[in-house]
């Protein structure tokens, strides 16, 4: 049996990019996909290259 690790990264806020979104509560169902598609509205990045 292989043993599980956790590990944790800490980041300076400096290097994290938080937004607060106000969706639908029809979003629920479909939340990451929902906010995938509204990432290029609040963020200059795609949703390849963000962990939401």
């Amino acid at each position: 049996a292989s043993a599980q690790v956790r590990r944790v990264l800490l980041l300076p806020p400096s290097a994290v990019l938080l937004q607060t979104l106000q969706l639908p509560a029809a979003a629920a169902r479909n939340l990451s996909t929902v906010v995938g598609y509204e990432l290029d509205r609040f963020t200059p990045f795609d949703a390849g290259q963000l962990y939401f």
